[in-house]
């Protein structure tokens, strides 16, 4: 049965149970009673099994719900059979055939679930064979990051993936995604552990409140701060569709953040935190760059910050357009002394 899929099996096992509901309408005698009674009553358990496990392996998170509806849906169909071939029976125009009508509507019906599990599956082996083959960009560096390199953990074949690898595959397809690709190939090994990454990256990406040119920029900039090329080839043209400027990506390709300056983003970063986030004044980072062999002035430290500020002032005009979008704004009025310098006192000054 490992040469088929669960859909395959559930299909399958539809076309014979309704081959055995047909079977006594059109042909009624000892043997075909007993043949119809061996196909329907030896594929019942497996119909039901192959769909419960369908619904557990499809559901994303609890699948209380799901197996609970179909578990419904099979007790309706049950109930509603006899009803229906009763009703048949009191029908004037029916009385005669109205079992065997009766018997042709279920089977009917049985086997029009067939084709659409069968239509379901077909779909499906459609998406895999094409995300197996998902169009790289022609400049994306694959795992090794070498010219030459190869994924160093390629896409698991159908046959070496478990039921549960097999599931994470299709929740990525069905996704937002539409295929596995990048950190999703090694990830697909953790079934548990690609689930967990997977849905924070697709909150991250599609659920939260960023708007989506500043999400895709911020995406990109990482990229580049941690010289991630997989994320930047794949999110630089999604920042372009969002309306991120190509001058702004190019800034963050090419350029450094002070024009013929040294500083690289993550040292101005680490500066200004530890001037404003951890009050470390410039003349303490000073001693600290000293201690490690590294001569930086104070002068040149504040003439950084000071170029710093006019960089990121787009971010700050983006923030006080947020915050000006809301009904209402909380301050923080806690006063604390601060130097006045020329009058020999100290003034009161405001977080």
């Amino acid at each position: 049965m490992r040469r088929f899929t669960r859909l395959q099996v559930w299909a399958g096992s539809n076309v014979v149970m309704g081959s055995g509901v047909l079977l006594p309408s059109v042909w009624l005698n000892g043997w075909t009673v007993a043949l119809s009674a061996l196909c329907v009553g030896g594929t019942f358990m497996i119909v039901t099994l192959a769909g419960v496990q369908e619904v557990r392996a499809r559901a994303r998170g609890d699948e209380t719900p799901l197996v609970a509806r179909m578990t419904a849906a099979f007790a309706l169909g049950q109930i509603a059979g006899p009803i229906a071939s009763s009703l048949l029976l009191h029908v004037p125009a029916f009385t005669k055939d109205g079992l065997n009508i009766a018997l042709q509507l279920a089977a009917l019906s049985v086997f029009a679930a067939a084709l659409g599990l069968w239509r379901i599956n077909c779909r499906e082996a459609a998406l895999v064979s094409k995300r197996r083959s998902f169009p790289m960009p022609a400049d994306a560096v694959k795992q090794g990051f070498a010219p030459d390199a190869r994924e160093r953990l390629p896409m698991l074949s159908a046959d070496a993936m478990n039921d549960a690898q097999r599931a994470g595959e299709q929740a990525l397809t069905d996704g937002p995604r539409k295929g596995v690709y990048g950190p999703f190939l090694p990830l697909l090994r953790s079934p548990k552990l690609l689930d967990c990454v997977a849905r924070t990256g697709e909150y991250l990406r599609f659920d939260s409140v960023l708007p989506a040119d500043v999400r895709e920029l911020v995406t990109c900039a990482v990229a580049r701060h941690t010289s991630n090329q997989f994320e930047w080839v794949m999110h630089a043209p999604l920042a372009i569709k969002a309306g991120v400027a190509q001058s702004a990506l190019d800034s963050l390709l090419f350029a450094q953040p002070i024009d013929k300056g040294v500083p690289a983003p993550g040292l101005l970063a680490h500066v200004a935190i530890s001037k404003f986030l951890d009050h470390q004044p410039l003349y303490r980072q000073e001693s600290q760059c000293a201690r490690l062999g590294v001569a930086l002035r104070r002068s040149t430290l504040a003439g950084w910050l000071g170029q710093l500020e006019v960089l990121i002032e787009p971010l700050v005009e983006r923030l006080i357009k947020h915050l000006h979008a809301e009904p209402i704004l909380h301050a923080d009025e806690t006063t604390v002394p601060a130097l006045d310098p020329g009058t020999g006192r100290t003034a009161t000054a405001y977080l």
